[in-house]
């Protein structure tokens, strides 16, 4: 009963029955399944056309007395120190000094941005949005040598507002943590308990995630 309640939860979310054997618990306690919509994974695709495009001004900004602003100097220098440093101490910087140097401004305040990926260099000079924030913590720490197979984009429903929001999770020998620009502390994935995710973002690969006890009501 619980096997046929999942095909059909699968099939309004158009995802084909056969995916049901790859169905995993994931994060914050839900069951994740692999996908691949063609609308995030094209902007994943762009958003890393323009990152590549962009590696020329920051070999550029990593040096003393560039012309760059210092907001993109600044991070730069970061990036660079952290390189040798412990994990979880990079987490801690990352988190907090991208918090600190990225305004926030929601997506679609700039005319012919909405709904858009802002490279590392758009974020840093206009300010970005959850998205953005934690596309420049995802892109910093794959900097660092962070395997993408240990960094997720995800988009979850906080459950305290209502409201559709970004962050990153990190995975630590096993553990997740979270990377959010709501806190500039780095909590364990276990001490958030307001967020309902509901797809996440990791290289070539996409998963959406149902809410677990929903699933597990059904049969």
């Amino acid at each position: 009963m619980r096997y046929l309640a999942l095909l059909v939860v699968f099939a309004c979310l158009n995802v084909s029955p056969s995916a049901a054997e790859g169905l995993r618990k994931g994060l914050f306690q839900s069951l994740e399944v692999p996908s691949n919509p063609a609308r995030e994974v094209g902007q994943w695709r762009r958003f890393f056309n323009k990152y590549r495009n962009e590696q020329a001004v920051y070999a550029m900004c990593g040096s003393e007395g560039s012309l760059c602003s210092p907001a993109l100097h600044h991070w730069r220098r970061l990036v660079s120190s952290l390189k040798g440093r412990p994990a979880r101490q990079s987490l801690d910087k990352i988190n907090s000094t991208i918090n600190a140097l990225v305004e926030y401004r929601a997506d679609g305040w700039q005319p012919g941005r909405k709904d858009q990926w802002a490279s590392p260099l758009e974020s840093i000079a206009n300010g970005g949005d959850c998205e953005d924030i934690a596309i420049l913590k995802y892109i910093s720490l794959m900097e660092l040598g962070f395997s993408e197979r240990n960094l997720r984009l995800v988009i979850v429903r906080d459950m305290a507002t209502g409201r559709a929001h970004a962050l990153l999770a990190v995975n630590l020998k096993g553990r997740n943590y979270i990377l959010d620009n709501l806190s500039n502390e780095v909590r364990p994935e276990r001490n958030v308990k307001t967020y309902l995710p509901l797809y996440s973002i990791s290289g070539k690969s996409r998963w959406l995630h149902l809410a677990y006890r929903r699933v597990a009501n059904a049969g």
